[in-house]
């Protein structure tokens, strides 16, 4: 049904679910450009080079290797950091897939769309061939033209990327706090409006008054007004900001 195929093109590829769940985890660090390591049609397509993981490369045979280090050709060698990123994303995908906590179906030849075996995502016997790259899901030793094109549902990628980047902060917070024991990533204090309530605090009182007790009365105001403790940074830390701010032009 034309209306039904339609639907099909609000639901992302094979693909685009990678390179989303790949940025969730990665962020900044996320390089597209790993799916080289996916060999398929889209790479001869597209201006991304063929990678190839070292290790598997070293078990090539010299014959192999050689084609692949001709400068015609659109193959290179992947960095250890492609390698990672590249692995690490395939296989939050494809546990998903297999757990079913991310929903996907196929489309044929026919634009019909179908269930995709469970089997899929943990093959061992070699039936199935999923091609990343290409969002393609190929049947072997059934019938190698059988080709499906692999979507996945839009509300359960969301769900997983979610997860994904939960994942990633709270790995980026044990990371720093081993970095900083006394306290790992430091809150997001509302400083502008600390600084400001400091400094009016400071202009009210006698000038020989200390920055520490400056400080201790904006922690007051600041309970006061209903802020959870967690809100509310050191004493000694907002004179050290409050000196940051200012005493450099004083």
């Amino acid at each position: 049904m034309p209306g039904e195929t339609s639907r099909f093109l609000n639901d992302p590829t094979l693909l685009e679910a990678f390179n989303e769940i790949g940025i969730a985890r990665f962020s900044k660090a996320w390089t597209p450009d790993c799916i080289g390591l996916s060999h398929g049609q889209y790479l001869v397509d597209s201006d991304i080079s063929v990678l190839f993981d070292p290790d598997e490369y070293d078990e090539l045979d010299d014959y192999d290797k050689e084609v692949i280090s001709r400068p015609t050709n659109h193959f290179k060698l992947a960095t250890p950091h492609q390698v990672k990123i590249f692995y690490t994303t395939q296989s939050i995908l494809l546990e998903a897939l297999w757990g079913q906590n991310l929903e996907c179906y196929g489309i044929d030849h026919k634009g019909s769309k179908t269930s995709i075996p469970r089997e899929v995502w943990r093959d061992f016997s070699g039936e199935y061939e999923i091609v990343i790259a290409d969002s393609s899901l190929h049947f072997k030793n059934k019938n190698p033209e059988v080709n499906w094109q692999i979507r996945i549902d839009l509300d359960t990628l969301a769900k997983l990327k979610g997860i994904t980047e939960q994942v990633r902060k709270l790995e980026n917070r044990k990371l720093a706090a081993k970095k900083n024991p006394k306290g790992g990533l430091e809150p997001n204090y509302k400083w502008d409006f600390i600084i400001k309530l400091y400094v009016e605090i400071k202009q009210t009182e006698p000038t020989d008054t200390p920055n520490r007790k400056c400080a201790k009365l904006v922690q007051d105001r600041l309970k006061n007004m209903g802020w959870d403790q967690s809100q509310i940074p050191d004493y000694d830390y907002i004179t050290k900001r409050y000196r940051e701010k200012y005493n450099k032009n004083n």
